[in-house]
């Protein structure tokens, strides 16, 4: 469930939006069911890194290197970015206490932690302005206005746009996502900044624009 506005930890409410989430939610449910094994589920947000086959940060920073890019909504949204390096740490930060984890006498069986690494999305969209070498994008609209305008275009202009309903909410979402438990049980932080793994994933996509900038 992704609430408009606070925390989201492993205690909140888990709601599907599409069959891809209902799959990992069902997956979850018969996990926790089981008791023959010790299990521990991670609840990364989304993963990034320069061999994802996801495009939407590429996506995100080709509008921002195009100068198309604008703030929707509060100046407190939140980017839910997470480097596959700080994912790749976590796991073996449990693969180093298995013994420990599989001998615990703690009666679950099944524990789910998030792992997150949150950031304002004015300062995520900082981030990859410096590295594209250009300065940040200003310009903030209304989530109010740009939902207007998308439903005025849906019902007389129809143009394919980049930008939906859902994903405005999400650029201008005020939630966060708490990764406070995995830190507290492992000792863990992230040891990779955004500055350091966005700076790799734009190398990977946009030598040659960067190259031609410079």
């Amino acid at each position: 469930h992704k609430p408009d506005e606070g925390e989201i930890s492993e205690e909140s409410k888990i709601s599907a939006y599409n069959a891809y989430e209902k799959s990992k939610i069902d997956a979850e449910k018969w996990l926790f069911d089981q008791n023959e094994m010790k299990t521990l589920i991670l609840r990364p947000t989304t993963i990034y890194g320069k061999d994802m086959p996801n495009e939407s940060l590429r996506s995100l920073i080709h509008a921002i290197s195009k100068r198309r890019f604008f703030y929707i909504g509060s100046n407190e949204s939140n980017s839910c970015y997470i480097s596959v390096e700080n994912v790749v740490d976590a796991i073996i930060q449990i693969i180093n206490r298995k013994e420990e984890i599989i001998s615990d006498d703690v009666s679950k069986n099944c524990e789910a932690y998030n792992l997150s690494h949150d950031l304002l999305y004015k300062d995520f969209i900082e981030i990859i302005s410096k590295d594209l070498g250009l300065s940040p994008p200003f310009l903030r609209i209304p989530l109010s206005v740009i939902k207007a305008l998308l439903k005025i275009n849906k019902h007389t202009l129809d143009f394919n746009l980049p930008l939906t309903i859902n994903r405005a909410h999400t650029l201008s979402r005020k939630s966060y996502f708490s990764s406070k438990k995995f830190e507290q049980n492992f000792n863990w932080k992230p040891p990779f900044h955004h500055n350091h793994t966005i700076n790799k994933c734009i190398e990977a996509w946009f030598t040659e624009n960067l190259t031609k900038s410079r």
